[in-house]
């Protein structure tokens, strides 16, 4: 590890397979340099005991859009973790739309009990502002998918 790199922890839910915005962003993160990445699946039995010793080391931790995209149930059991973090907290939100089993409620009500430094969104940046500008301890970043150039790549016709 190199001094000048950032102690991250990155969280997600590895619940179905392939959803690109939920896996591209883990792949950008492990491969960017300038951070030592911690990886963390939510699913995984031990999940609560491996986020409670990183986030206490961990200068920056990243909620994956697959925290809130379906379900904030893999979020919700690791909520008073989180909220004992040393680091900054950067959450993306996956699926920005009411979805019968997953309304904006309760990604606001639980994104405003973890209280983010920054939100991103894949919206229009002021979208993303009127739903969660009020939860964000810093603020909300409009960022684009992270499409993976090893998977995707311009005028292919490979599915994957």
């Amino acid at each position: 590890m190199s001094s000048e790199s950032i102690s991250t922890v990155v969280v997600y839910a590895d619940y179905v397979r392939v959803f690109s915005y939920f896996d591209d962003w883990l792949d950008a993160f492990n491969q960017a340099a300038g951070f030592d990445v911690t990886a963390i699946n939510a699913v995984d039995g031990n999940a609560r005991e491996v986020l409670r010793k990183a986030v206490q080391v961990a200068e920056l931790v990243v909620l994956l859009h697959s925290m809130t995209g379906d379900t904030t149930k893999y979020l919700e059991s690791l909520t008073s973790i989180l909220q004992q973090r040393r680091g900054r907290l950067l959450a993306f939100v996956g699926n920005e739309v009411n979805l019968p089993g997953s309304p904006i409620s309760a990604k606001r009500e639980i994104l405003g009990r973890i209280s983010p430094d920054f939100i991103a969104t894949q919206l229009p940046l002021e979208a993303g502002q009127f739903l969660f500008g009020d939860l964000a301890s810093s603020k909300v970043l409009e960022l684009p998918h992270a499409l993976n150039p090893d998977k995707y790549v311009p005028g292919s016709s490979r599915d994957e």
